[in-house]
């Protein structure tokens, strides 16, 4: 619900879960990986618990007692296997691109802020279709410091040239509203992913059960 009517000067968007429909995917490449190097059985929960940070932290918490080059083994493997299978489970949650198209008509920056690393991004975005809808994208690769750190969301303005108060941060997690929060931005909590409410650290400033309900900010 979006209780004030507000022009943003531009949008930051999360990807999974946000944009795209990556859940099942994600859970069934975290299935594989984990059994693969023998952690075993782990529960949705705990899964989705680490997921929206970059893969190395889930990695590391999964595997706390692996090297760096232990963790690089892991991380392939699980790229590797979610690249063979992810056609089976990618879609865009409805109204995405009739919003994005709408922000692109109207000239309004249209902003990427992920901890998926660019060379899956790409390949996603561009199966989904949503490739070439956005001014700036800003992936793990780009910054020292990651969600929920506000610098993913500092350097994508930054790009753009408009300041934070002028901005909307759009999120599945606590990862993406405490990022946009702590860069001075407003936050919207999307309602359909894995997070509820109770599971965010700071209260976003509005929530949305469809991308259509932010069309009225344009």
């Amino acid at each position: 619900m979006i209780p004030v009517q507000k022009k943003y000067k531009a949008f930051l968007f999360d990807v999974d879960g946000t944009l795209i429909d990556t859940i099942s995917l994600i859970h069934e490449a975290f299935r594989y990986t984990l059994a693969h190097f023998g952690y075993g059985n782990a529960t949705r929960d705990e899964i989705f618990g680490q997921v929206g940070q970059p893969l190395y932290a889930s990695m590391a918490f999964f595997f706390p007692h692996a090297s760096p080059h232990e963790l690089k083994t892991i991380m392939d493997e699980h790229m590797r296997y979610q690249l063979t299978v992810y056609k089976q489970y990618l879609r865009v949650y409805p109204h995405a691109h009739e919003l994005l198209g709408a922000l692109k008509n109207a000239s309004i920056p249209r902003g990427i802020v992920t901890s998926r690393r660019r060379e899956s991004l790409d390949i996603y975005l561009g199966e989904t279709g949503l490739a070439g809808f956005f001014d700036v994208v800003v992936t793990p690769e780009c910054t020292e410091r990651h969600k929920p750190d506000p610098q993913p969301a500092l350097l994508a303005l930054s790009k753009m040239g408009i300041n934070p108060s002028d901005a909307l941060m759009i999120g599945d997690s606590s990862f993406d509203i405490d990022c946009g929060d702590a860069a001075g931005t407003d936050t919207c909590f999307v309602q359909w992913s894995y997070s509820t409410l109770e599971d965010l650290n700071c209260k976003p400033t509005f929530t949305i059960d469809y991308f259509s309900e932010l069309i009225s900010l344009i």
